[in-house]
């Protein structure tokens, strides 16, 4: 009868083996040269310090439900625009250029709204004075769509 050994042992006796080859030839041991290399990259690295107007746990929380709740809403009003523009296509003359206007404005309105939180830096500034302004010119953005959507119904 055979014996063998099972494939994890093997692999085992390998590696025991190449390491004792290791110190055999007066090579250093991978990890003890890794841990003379780690205190040298940390003297090296400036590490940045948390900043006082940094965001909490809890700001950090309240940041990722806002940002993903306006992002929902700029891509919602960028259908609306898109609805917008197929009913300004019915429209002609004056009208139909004062609505490719207005819709060129929406447009650019709403790709600036969301510029705007794509680049927002919570490390930078101030969340609550930031959170403030943003939710005021995202109602500004919803009424302004409002409003255009009633007119071109009433054309």
């Amino acid at each position: 009868m055979k014996t063998s050994l099972p494939p994890l042992s093997l692999l085992f006796l390998i590696l025991l083996l190449g390491l004792n080859a290791c110190h055999a030839r007066g090579e250093a041991d991978p990890a003890s040269s890794y841990e003379m290399k780690v205190p040298l990259l940390n003297d090296q690295i400036d590490l940045p310090t948390a900043r006082p107007d940094s965001l909490n746990n809890e700001e950090q929380a309240e940041w990722a439900i806002f940002k993903a709740d306006n992002e929902f809403l700029i891509d919602s009003n960028f259908v609306r625009i898109d609805r917008l523009k197929n009913a300004q296509r019915i429209a002609t003359g004056e009208k139909g250029a004062a609505f490719a206007e207005w819709i060129l404005e929406l447009e650019n309105r709403n790709f600036e709204l969301k510029t705007r939180l794509t680049n927002y830096d919570t490390n930078t500034g101030s969340w609550k004075e930031f959170k403030a302004e943003f939710e005021r010119d995202m109602y500004g953005m919803n009424k302004a769509l409002e409003n255009f959507a009633q007119m071109v119904k009433r054309k």
